[in-house]
C-alpha cells in the first residue's frame, strides 16, 4: 500500500510596501509629506525634511549687522527687510531629507506648502515678492545634482502699512529620477523681495518664512513700527510641508 502524501501549507512572506501620505491615481505615484523642522545635528544647525512632527521652542530675536533674522537652538522662522526698490535676495533656506534606506523613483508633481508673510511699513509703498525653489539629489558622497528649478509668479501687498499672511502653494513637475540607497533629496528656498511696487514711498518691505512643525502662530514683536516688527502669521499657516512624489512599484 502506497502511503498518501500530505500537502504542506506554507506561510507566504508579506510584501514590504512603502508608506505614502496619499496616492495620486492619475499619475501612478505615491506622495510622501515631509515636514520642515530645524535640528541641531552633531553640532550643526539645519533644516531637515522629516515625516515626523518635531517640536521647537519659541525663537529669540537676534540682530546681525543689519541683516535681521530670528535665531534659536531650534528656530521656527526667518525674517528679512529691505528698502530696495529692486529685487534683492532675502534669504536662502536649505532643507534636506535623511538618507533613503531603499532605492526610490522620484516622479510626478512636486508641491511645496510654504508659510509666508509679506509686509510694508509706509502708507505710500507696496511690497512684492517671488520665490525660487530648487530640487536637488544629493549623493552619498555629498555631491548635488539639480533636478528642477521652480520660479513662482509675483505676489504683492496692498498699499499702506499692510501685508499678506498666507501659505504659498508652489508646484512643479519633476523628471523621473532614481534616488539610490544612501542618497538624499534637498530643497533650497530663496525669496526675493522689493518695495515701491506701484508706490512712491521710501519705507521698508519685510518677509517672514515659517517652518514651524507645530503650526503655531508667529506674533509680531517690539512696538510694531517697522515692517520687520509687524510680520506675523496666523496659526495653521506656519508649517512648511514638501509633498514629494514617488513612482509606485510592485
Amino acid at each position: 500500500m502506497i502511503p498518501k502524501m500530505q500537502k504542506k501549507s506554507f506561510i507566504k512572506s508579506p510584501k514590504i510596501t512603502a508608506n505614502y501620505s496619499y496616492e495620486d491615481i492619475s499619475e501612478g505615484t505615491g506622495v510622501v509629506a515631509f515636514i520642515a523642522s530645524t535640528t541641531d545635528h552633531e553640532g550643526t544647525e539645519g533644516i531637515i525634511l522629516t515625516t515626523e512632527t518635531l517640536k521647537a521652542p519659541f525663537p529669540v530675536y537676534f540682530d546681525l549687522a543689519n541683516y535681521p533674522r530670528y535665531f534659536s537652538s531650534l528656530a521656527t522662522h526667518t525674517r528679512y527687510q529691505t528698502q530696495s526698490a529692486s529685487y534683492v535676495e532675502a534669504m536662502t533656506l536649505t532643507m534636506t531629507t535623511r538618507a533613503f534606506n531603499k532605492t526610490r523613483i522620484l516622479s510626478g508633481t512636486f508641491v511645496l506648502n510654504l508659510g509666508c508673510s509679506l509686509h510694508v511699513d509706509s502708507s505710500s509703498d507696496r511690497g512684492a515678492a517671488y520665490v525660487v525653489v530648487v530640487i536637488k539629489k544629493v549623493s552619498s558622497a555629498g555631491a548635488e545634482t539639480t533636478l528642477k528649478t521652480i520660479t513662482t509668479a509675483e505676489r504683492t501687498t496692498n498699499a499702506g502699512n499692510s501685508g499678506s499672511d498666507a501659505a504659498w502653494i508652489i508646484s512643479g513637475d519633476v523628471t523621473t529620477t532614481v534616488i539610490k540607497r544612501g542618497e538624499k533629496i534637498r530643497l533650497t528656498v530663496t525669496p526675493y523681495i522689493k518695495r515701491n511696487y506701484g508706490g512712491a514711498g521710501s519705507g521698508y518691505v519685510g518677509i517672514l518664512v515659517a517652518y514651524d512643525p507645530t503650526d503655531s502662530a508667529i506674533a509680531s514683536f517690539g512696538n510694531g513700527t517697522s515692517a520687520f516688527e509687524r510680520l506675523s502669521i496666523s496659526a495653521g499657516r506656519t508649517k512648511t510641508i514638501a509633498y514629494i512624489p514617488f513612482k509606485i512599484t510592485t
